[in-house]
């Protein structure tokens, strides 16, 4: 993984957790509100793993209950995925949804149900 934090990797995992609390506030959502509901270590919509090996690295997105908004949400989190999977076009990826697989074709993500 890169260690460079404007490596154009981890630039689209910081603008995919801003793309991810203005999709909510244009939902009608408050992400701050939201948050309470959730526990989460550093208060992120977007939590990325701090106990990885150097040669991986674990996120996750927490998605509200309204299906309305999981829609919104997801077109954006797949949209920044997108553009992180072309920053590193030879690492392993494993996406999903759920237990649902997400599958990288056709140069974006696609869900595979």
């Amino acid at each position: 993984m890169p260690c460079d934090d404007a490596h154009p990797f981890w630039v689209a995992v910081d603008e995919l957790g801003d793309a991810i609390v203005k999709t909510l506030k244009a939902a009608g959502i408050d992400p701050n509100e939201l948050l309470k509901t959730w526990s989460t270590e550093n208060g992120s919509h977007l939590t990325v793993s701090s106990d990885t090996p150097a040669n991986a690295t674990y996120f996750w997105v927490y998605l509200p209950k309204e299906p309305t908004a999981q829609a919104a949400m997801l077109n954006t989190i797949l949209f920044h995925l997108a553009h992180a999977r072309r920053a590193l076009p030879t690492a392993e990826w494993n996406v999903a949804l759920g237990g649902n697989p997400i599958l990288w074709a056709d140069d974006k993500f696609h869900l595979s149900i």
